[in-house]
């Protein structure tokens, strides 16, 4: 991009006229209605809100899926603790539950 001679830099800032604006302007593309800007703007809000939501639901369902898997494990180890204390025992004391 080409700076017109008008541009110039003070103090190490570069401050431009309106022409390089348009320019700057042109080359990005800027969006010229402000409307159709707030809409992208206000859907992508939207959007966001929506993830963000979603992030809340899956963090909630992962919380909960944790201490399912805690409580399946220690119901485990309590039955494993059990079935070696009756592997000790003889038929008749586990057939009596004594």
């Amino acid at each position: 991009m080409k700076l017109t001679s008008n541009s110039g830099k003070i103090d190490g800032v570069l401050y431009l006229n309106n022409d390089d604006v348009k320019t700057i302007k042109r080359l990005f593309d800027v969006v010229k209605n402000p409307f159709e800007f707030n809409n992208e703007f206000v859907f992508f809000k939207t959007q966001l809100e929506e993830k963000d939501k979603q992030i809340s639901m899956l963090l909630q369902a992962l919380d909960q899926q944790q201490i399912l898997t805690k409580q399946a494990l220690d119901d485990k180890k309590e039955l494993q603790i059990e079935l070696s204390e009756n592997q000790n025992k003889s038929f008749w004391q586990r057939l009596l539950k004594k």
